[in-house]
């Protein structure tokens, strides 16, 4: 059985797009948190919402796969 080596390539390409995005989601977050504890008070509260909304959808996600996925 030959499997196509751009299956894996894409699936990899894929991945790195999302931790990317993460990460640029989290450092906002830490950038707003360090903001926070200097000058502005309302940075503190934008971050916090920020993690909780992007917990929140991958919470929905991996329920989401939890229960629907028939693989």
């Amino acid at each position: 059985m030959h499997v196509d080596p751009r299956i894996g390539q894409e699936t990899i390409e894929a991945n790195r797009r999302f931790y990317m995005a993460m990460l640029w989601c989290e450092f906002l977050v830490l950038l707003l948190g360090l903001i926070s504890s200097k000058t502005l008070r309302w940075a503190f509260w934008v971050g916090w919402a920020i993690n909780v909304i992007v917990a929140t959808i991958l919470t929905l996600i991996m329920v989401w796969l939890e229960f629907t996925w028939r693989g």
